[in-house]
């Protein structure tokens, strides 16, 4: 596979379409094909995201998972509906690390303070083809015993409910499509291999 810095492309222009909660962009630019020519002018509206972070909390002794039930603006045409079981997740703010950003998230969708280390599952881009969004995905051992509540920011329309599930029904979900937004699936079964092999 050709080293990515080698490879060539160029934006040609860039313009904001839309400013709000997220920012709309038309995207124009070209790229080297691999017969060596130049592509067309490519005209692409992209929704820029901004960065994000998720993290998948686990409770070892009780082989539990610390997730949030939420409603989500986006998955309002999913046949489940907008409310969503998924792990904590949050968008970077300016200047704050990955890290800091699940630190900060956890505190203001479980209420609780992290105490072990993060141990980085994954960074991917959530969908290339037309948005920006980079998420880290990160792993932590927690301990469950007093978690749960209702959670999250006001101003933010945030209104985060915690749930205990044991691993096992979480992965029974899934199968079933109770459990469907990709962050929780993906670090899930990283969870399975890697609980498989110690």
């Amino acid at each position: 596979m050709k080293d990515a810095s080698q490879k060539k492309w160029k934006i040609i222009n860039q313009e904001i379409l839309h400013s709000g909660y997220f920012d709309y962009l038309k995207i124009s630019s070209k790229y080297e094909r691999y017969d060596k020519k130049w592509s067309k002018k490519i005209e692409r509206e992209v929704f820029e995201r901004g960065d994000a972070v998720s993290v998948l909390l686990y409770d070892p002794e009780k082989d539990s998972i610390v997730m949030v039930e939420q409603f989500r603006a986006g998955a309002t045409r999913h046949p489940k509906g907008p409310w969503t079981l998924e792990i904590i997740a949050g968008t970077l703010e300016k200047h704050e690390s990955p890290e800091e950003c699940v630190v900060r998230e956890v505190e203001e969708e479980a209420g609780f303070k992290l105490k072990n280390p993060l141990i980085k599952i994954s960074d991917y881009l959530v969908s290339p083809g037309g948005s920006t969004e980079r998420m880290w995905l990160f792993f932590t051992e927690v301990n469950s015993e007093n978690i749960g509540g209702i959670y999250g920011l006001e101003e933010s329309g945030e209104n985060t409910k915690v749930v205990v599930l044991k691993r096992e029904e979480a992965m029974k979900m899934i199968e079933v499509g109770e459990i469907f937004v990709a962050t929780a699936i993906l670090s899930l079964y990283w969870l399975q291999n890697r609980l498989r092999n110690e």
